[in-house]
């Protein structure tokens, strides 16, 4: 294999910068989204769990 002349290099270093830095922010934005995707899914559960759990333990308060 033959050394690239450093204008070739160059230019295909900037390319493939440009190219990862679009690609990482587009990985970024999809990781965020899943995130939130989870985050109100964990919520949803949480609250439907909660609530079960409060409607089916009857309150000890009452019961000496």
């Amino acid at each position: 294999s033959q050394p690239l002349p450093p204008t070739a290099t160059t230019m295909v270093f900037t390319t493939t910068i440009t190219e990862t830095t679009t690609t990482t922010i587009i990985i970024i934005i999809i990781i965020i989204i899943i995130i939130i995707i989870i985050i109100i899914i964990i919520i949803t559960t949480i609250t439907t769990i909660t609530t079960t759990t409060i409607a089916t333990i009857p309150p000890h308060n009452h019961i000496h």
